[in-house]
């Protein structure tokens, strides 16, 4: 007698029939599913196997990029004019890039449009990892205030890392009658119309952290935009204003000269260099956290692992004693975190910045 083979009489066999069920209708019932099944999976293992090949293939390519990053010159693009602060930590990132990689790393400058050209022109590029942005806070408030500005930086820019993250001081003249953040509040709503806050302009990030603050303290407070900041503490000097919001650099000299009194900073945390003043969050809003912040992102797309590469390097830069201080100096911690940390940041200030202004009705008209 012939033996058949294990796969022979497993391709034979049936279902037995429950009791009461006419054999034929059972295998009839096993036929007709047996070859829906044959029919149905050839295109499931084929789709299956195409997405398994293009993730390998996505892979393979994205390793490959990163083991050969970089092999030619990289261009971080500053969207501010030449010579300020940004361009200098551009400029200390760039230069020391550049000796650990032995490539070029050329910083442009590209201004204009409130860093809308500079932004838009990374957003365009290759997304290969050689052309960086060096950009601000503000970049989470354009997409819902400037209708000029199209980009969505969670989409169309791929976050590399925060490079540093600062705080604003609430400071009031000296001889305002308030001496704590809560009795700043109080009087405003006892005293309604004469209080006023200045800010560097319309949309800027003071402006939109007042607007925040109001919403969670009930302040009444009016706005008064001025052209930059060093002519919105001038007029808190002279009395135009009472109130202002501004870094912490910024407002130092006065404050040491008895000319201005703190009464609270915007991080979580207390300042270092003020101690004794407490934040908001401890005083009058719980949770309130507002904190500038400063960082490098490449175009959408880039594949992760030279993303992770570019973070990893300037990790590491922020880390050496030359570049810490010098973000320290200017009163702002240096920050290295990942990728994924940075994002999260961008996508919760987006959306916080988004209902802040709508809610207070802020446009560039105003």
């Amino acid at each position: 007698m012939r033996i058949q083979p294990a796969r022979h009489r497993a391709a034979e066999r049936v279902p037995s029939h429950r009791p009461g069920t006419e054999p034929s209708r059972v295998t009839a019932a096993y036929a007709l599913f047996t070859q829906d099944r044959r029919h149905d999976m050839k295109p499931l293992s084929t789709r299956l196997l195409g997405l398994l090949a293009g993730s390998v293939l996505a892979l393979t390519a994205g390793l490959a990029a990163a083991q050969k990053f970089p092999d030619k010159p990289i261009r971080i693009i500053v969207p501010y004019a030449p010579g300020g602060m940004a361009d200098a930590q551009a400029r200390m990132i760039g230069a020391r890039l550049q000796e650990r990689w032995s490539v070029p790393v050329v910083v442009e400058n590209k201004p204009g449009a409130g860093t809308i050209i500079g932004t838009n022109f990374v957003v365009k590029s290759p997304a290969d990892g050689y052309t960086v942005l060096y950009s601000a806070s503000p970049l989470t408030i354009l997409p819902s205030l400037n209708k000029d500005f199209t980009v969505d930086p969670r989409k169309d820019l791929a976050p590399i890392g925060q490079l540093a993250r600062g705080r604003y001081l609430i400071a009031v003249p000296s001889e305002l009658p308030v001496k704590t953040l809560q009795e700043l509040v109080a009087y405003s709503k006892a005293n309604p119309g004469k209080l006023n806050y200045s800010t560097p302009g319309t949309g800027t990030s003071p402006h939109i952290a007042w607007e925040l603050f109001k919403s969670r303290t009930g302040a009444v407070i009016q706005h008064v935009p001025y052209n930059g900041s060093s002519l919105a503490v001038m007029a808190l000097l002279r009395g135009e204003v009472q109130v202002t919001m501004e870094p912490s650099l910024t407002l130092k000299p006065h404050i040491d000269t008895g000319k201005m009194r703190p009464l609270a900073v915007t991080s979580l945390e207390r300042h270092p260099q003020f101690p004794s003043v407490p934040t908001v969050a401890e005083t009058v809003a719980p949770g309130f956290s507002v904190q500038p912040w400063v960082g490098f992102l490449t175009t959408g797309g880039t594949p992760q692992e030279v993303v992770r590469q570019l973070n990893k390097e300037i990790n590491e830069i922020v880390r050496e004693p030359r570049m810490n201080n010098a973000l320290t100096e200017i009163a702002y911690d240096p920050v290295t975190e990942s990728p994924a940390y940075f994002s999260d940041v961008l996508a919760k200030e987006i959306t916080m910045w988004a209902q802040v202004i709508k809610e207070a009705n802020i446009t560039l008209d105003k």
